[in-house]
């Protein structure tokens, strides 16, 4: 695996380069603590269930300080902070509710009324689509008022919001402490669930340190690694120089190999002995049959009109994967939140979703194909390696289903030490029922990998909208059938049915059909090597004969052409436009 990740190293400091950053909130690495009665009863940190930090704006924090918590309430009076704040929240951190006017003015306002912080309450979904579930902590514009804030703003999630309500209402004295972390951020990289066949050494265990002891020295970091039987397996140790108030990366350079065969809950914990009472977990699953972009528990959707209408009504995401031996993959899983309330009812056969496996890697040159790396937003050593499509209506649960994959040519065989996205896609574009809605797929909890080389991130394929803050899309690769609540067995279209001519072609591609019986639809779309729709035509009552697509206006490359009949099923092959 060590070449995959030294790769995808490379990747992630190509894509993000060095960067100057504006200061604010979030400059800095800290969690919050609440105080009841001077006691600390929980401690919340960015992301999930936690909290967000204005990003390039707020002001910042520049040490370790409590203060007393409200609500604030405005000349209307109400707690959006949308107008005047009176001047009497002196010496507090002030609570104010999401919604009707921008961030930045709520956060002026509450300055203007004389608190030192201020934490925005993300809403709940009927009050504002875009709130998702109460666990979520989502960033925070500026918008005209931002730069002129100069105190502290956050943005607590419901979750945590509710527990200091509670504490207000019951007459308590709660406190937030702002406190700063030394440690963060460790690392282990793996896929959160990974098949036991693919257990191979952890290459890039690493964790950030802050030096806030004042002077330039050096540290000695330290990981203990537990395995699931509870078990010290190893222990790393890591010497790095840190200039006083400097942030750095103490990367352990032995890697670690797990047991062989020993599945389970693998936990590893980081210290460093300029840091004392300091310390950060890490921890990674190998399971007997599956690979996971998710924390194997789900936890709601997540989706965006807006930017699924920026993106031509289509929505995708995706997610690298890394094999270790390499193996053979037989299902994919993921799941629908809001079928219900948007399946196409005038359209049916348009509800589709339809899961792609690509190879990224696919000239096997050892460099991880991403647009961002060139800066030519073009993907182009992408190869669609096994497809599957899944049809939905009012009736789809939001329970995770399994899907079989159908391989484009051959099998469904993974090469080791090798790099996949595992996609989906939704086409909205013909959506007649539900104009402009997005469909929203099945998330988990965000699940952190290290931000250098972004495993499992949401990946922006073409115009595609792809990711949203704390949430990780739900997609799994499987061996074997393990858990899924409902399985969508292939609908394979027999090859003898149909063939594509001529291929390689300069001027037309023809799609010829033999079917077995009048099928009330045949669908046939030409996708690049993004998965993207090129063109596309729809049959009626069709049977046998040709579907031809003019390929002059498209640029040499590789294309696939997609069939989905009504009745016999659905194939893609790979066909090669040269000019």
């Amino acid at each position: 695996m060590k070449k995959s990740l030294t790769l995808l190293a490379a990747l992630f400091m190509a894509i993000t380069g060095v960067m100057a950053q504006t200061p604010g909130t979030n400059t800095e690495i800290f969690v919050l603590d609440l105080k009841i009665n001077g006691t600390v009863v929980s401690t919340f940190r960015k992301g999930d269930c936690g909290f967000s930090a204005a990003d390039q704006w707020g002001g910042l924090v520049v040490g370790d300080f409590c203060l007393p918590i409200v609500w604030a309430y405005d000349i209307t009076p109400d707690s959006l902070g949308c107008d005047s704040i009176p001047n009497i929240y002196a010496g507090k951190m002030v609570m104010i509710r999401r919604g009707a006017c921008e961030f930045g003015l709520k956060g002026l306002n509450a300055q203007k009324g004389g608190a030192s912080a201020v934490a925005i309450v993300n809403a709940t979904l009927a009050a504002n689509p875009n709130a998702g579930n109460d666990c979520l902590a989502p960033g925070m514009a500026a918008g005209v008022s931002g730069p002129f804030v100069t105190i502290p703003q956050v943005m607590f999630s419901r979750i945590m919001a509710d527990q200091i309500d509670a504490a207000i209402k019951a007459g308590q004295q709660p406190e937030i402490c702002f406190r700063r972390l030394s440690l963060y951020d460790p690392t282990a990289e793996y896929s959160y669930a990974t098949p036991v066949g693919q257990g191979v050494s952890s290459d890039l265990i690493a964790v950030n340190c802050v030096n806030r002891s004042g002077l330039d020295q050096e540290f000695v970091g330290k990981c203990v690694i537990t395995d699931p039987a509870g078990t010290v397996t190893e222990i790393l140790s890591e010497p790095i120089f840190i200039a006083a108030d400097a942030d750095s990366s103490i990367t352990f350079a032995t890697s670690y190999t797990p047991p062989a065969g020993l599945t389970g809950l693998y936990n590893l914990q980081f210290t460093a002995d300029k840091s004392p009472g300091e310390s950060v977990s890490r921890s990674f699953r190998i399971t007997p049959n599956t690979w996971a972009t998710d924390n194997l528990a789900r936890n709601g959707g997540a989706f965006n009109d807006a930017s699924f209408l920026a993106g031509g009504n289509v929505y995708q995401t995706a997610s690298i994967v890394v094999t270790g031996t390499g193996g053979e993959v037989k299902l994919a899983t993921f799941g629908i939140e809001n079928a219900a309330s948007m399946a196409d009812t005038l359209t049916p056969e348009t509800n589709i979703v339809n899961v792609l496996l690509y190879d990224a890697d696919a000239n096997d040159d050892n460099t991880i194909d991403n647009s961002s790396v060139s800066g030519t937003g073009i993907f182009d050593d992408l190869a669609i390696v096994s497809f599957a499509e899944v049809l939905f209506d009012r009736n789809t649960t939001n329970e995770l289903q399994d899907v079989e994959l159908i391989p484009i040519d051959g099998d469904n065989i993974l090469k080791p030490d090798h790099a996949y996205y595992i996609s989906l896609k939704y086409d909205g574009s013909s959506n007649s029922t539900y104009p402009g809605k997005s469909i929203s797929f099945s998330t988990t909890s965000q699940v952190y990998y290290d931000q250098r080389i972004g495993l499992h991130t949401p990946l922006r394929l073409d115009n595609s909208f792809s990711g949203w803050g704390g949430s990780t899309v739900i997609t799994r690769l499987h061996e074997a059938a393990y858990d899924p609540t409902v399985s969508v067995n292939a609908n394979v279209l027999d090859k003898v049915k149909y063939s594509v001519t001529p291929n390689p072609t300069a001027d037309w591609v023809n799609l010829n059909l033999e079917l077995k019986g009048e099928n009330k639809t045949v669908n046939v779309e030409i996708l690049d090597n993004t998965g993207r729709t090129m063109t596309s035509q729809a049959k009626k009552n069709f049977k046998n004969g040709r579907v031809s697509f003019d390929s002059r206006s498209l640029p040499s490359g590789n294309y696939y052409v997609y069939v989905r009949t009504s009745d016999e099923g659905s194939a893609m092959v790979p066909v090669m436009i040269c000019h």
